[in-house]
């Protein structure tokens, strides 16, 4: 009895000094709108333990009771040590989903957040998880209100094509103008039907996203191969074909300064249009996106990014997001490279395609990291192409490769060496977009310079404001 009572008293005792995370920290949330589709999330983290509590990650679900549907979940590892009393903030810029969750929140002008998580630490050498949450709302916030003009549906073009009689493919070209001093994101969807037998027979629907800049005309363009059985037998003897499209953009503006901050422009038109035939060399199943101004179609203007640790730069599209990956150390295919000095991604907002940089020291040799990178990479990857390149006087390979598994996504590699430092240039996106971004993929790897030139660009300034800015202009050849 007496060693019973104890062992209850040896229990008791260890739970009222490790309360299960209660007494240890206060957590507090806040939650607001960096831009219109971004929220700015910031997690207070106080010290209210009797000694030092290093704090090694924290992860979070924020999600939305207004049935919109949003939903975003968040998991970091980090060490941070927090002294008696003192606090450490943690700061994340979440995006909007894309499409109703957006769209419902821009319309309605708040959002009710859920916010849950969990924080790890260590404290007197044990391991443990304190949970919080919290309710949050967000409110869209109005500064100068500057009145917005309408944007237009300027035309819509359809063409249909007929390969080698075996094949049929559509064309769609929408051109809609922006006419505000600032750009506008455009989510936009639409359908295509096929008049046939005295009703219309639905043949595909597609949908995406994009920037349109400033007064600008921009051409959204797919090109799709039907797939439908019975329509190809049909289509493969007929001329001319009625066609029918419809669908809708919801334009918004990311800053909230101008009213109304959004507009949704439905459309639908009827065409007659003529079955052209086609012949040659066969053509791709992948569907293609562009979104081309239509003023100037090779018109893209580049922003430079300037890396205060290690010295380089390297120019990105100027709609394009920066990100900043927190990261210890590196393994990429079981090439482990050293102590991380720099790591910066720059993200299309309009699709998964983004172009990663990393440095790091190292002592290994160029020829040493192919061989090892090339051995691994045939493990995992694809490898469609491997050669020598030379960027900014310094020598250097890259790797183009497919991965077969998951989700489709084609990658070019980019390694260089110099003065005991890896480079490394990531250009990724998925593998049916890979020819419509290498272009820019290639464009973004021949302006990284580690010296004050900038290859293939040149500095402009553009009046801000009252301000001068900078940004980079493809030369002209």
């Amino acid at each position: 009895m007496r060693t019973l009572t104890m062992i209850s008293f040896i229990i008791l005792t260890i739970l009222l000094t490790y309360p299960c995370g209660a007494g240890y920290i206060t957590v507090n949330t806040s939650v607001d709108l960096k831009d219109v589709s971004t929220l700015n999330c910031s997690f207070i983290i106080k010290n209210d333990y009797r000694k030092n509590i290093l704090i090694t990650g924290i992860g979070f679900k924020i999600s939305d009771r207004n049935g919109y549907g949003f939903e975003m979940e968040s998991n970091m590892s980090t060490s941070k040590r927090i002294d008696l009393n003192e606090s450490v903030t943690f700061r994340y810029n979440i995006p909007l989903t894309k499409g109703d969750p957006l769209e419902k929140f821009i319309r309605k002008g708040y959002m009710d957040l859920l916010v849950r998580g969990e924080v790890r630490a260590v404290i007197d050498n044990e391991s443990v998880v304190i949970p919080f949450k919290a309710s949050k709302t967000v409110h869209l916030k109005m500064n100068e209100i500057m009145r917005a003009v309408r944007p237009s549906i300027e035309d819509i073009d359809v063409k249909v094509s007929r390969y080698n009689n075996q094949r049929i493919f559509v064309y769609i070209n929408v051109s809609v103008k922006n006419p505000n001093p600032v750009a506008m994101e455009n989510d936009y969807g639409y359908r295509l039907w096929l008049y046939r037998d005295g009703g219309w027979v639905l043949c595909y629907g597609s949908g995406g996203f994009n920037t349109i800049e400033p007064n600008e005309t921009c051409v959204i363009s797919h090109r799709y191969e039907l797939s439908n059985r019975n329509l190809l037998p049909y289509l493969m003897n007929k001329s001319r074909v009625k066609i029918k499209i419809a669908g809708s953009m919801f334009m918004y503006f990311k800053e909230g300064s101008f009213y109304p901050i959004y507009f949704e422009l439905p459309f639908e038109k009827v065409f007659v249009v003529n079955v052209s035939d086609i012949t040659g060399e066969k053509k791709t199943d992948v569907t293609h996106t562009m979104h081309t101004p239509v003023s100037q179609k090779a018109r893209v203007y580049y922003k430079l990014y300037r890396d205060n640790k290690t010295g380089f730069k390297i120019a990105y599209p100027g709609d394009w997001d920066i990100i900043f990956p927190e990261v210890s150390n590196i393994s990429y295919y079981n090439f482990t490279f050293g102590e991380i000095e720099s790591c910066v991604m720059f993200k299309d907002r309009r699709t998964p395609a983004c172009v990663l940089v990393i440095v790091s020291a190292g002592r290994c040799s160029l020829d040493e990291i192919r061989e090892v990178l090339l051995k691994n990479l045939k493990k995992f990857a694809i490898v469609v192409d491997c050669r020598d390149t030379v960027i900014d006087d310094k020598r250097g390979f890259e790797v183009i490769y497919k991965r077969p598994f998951g989700v489709p996504v084609k990658q070019k590699l980019v390694v260089l060496v110099s003065d005991g430092r890896y480079y490394m240039i990531q250009c990724s996106v998925s593998e049916e977009l890979y020819d419509e971004y290498e272009n820019t993929f290639d464009e973004i790897v021949s302006s990284f310079s580690l010296s004050n030139k900038t290859p293939g660009f040149e500095l402009i300034s553009v009046i801000l404001g009252v301000s001068v800015g900078y940004i980079l202009r493809k030369r002209s050849i």
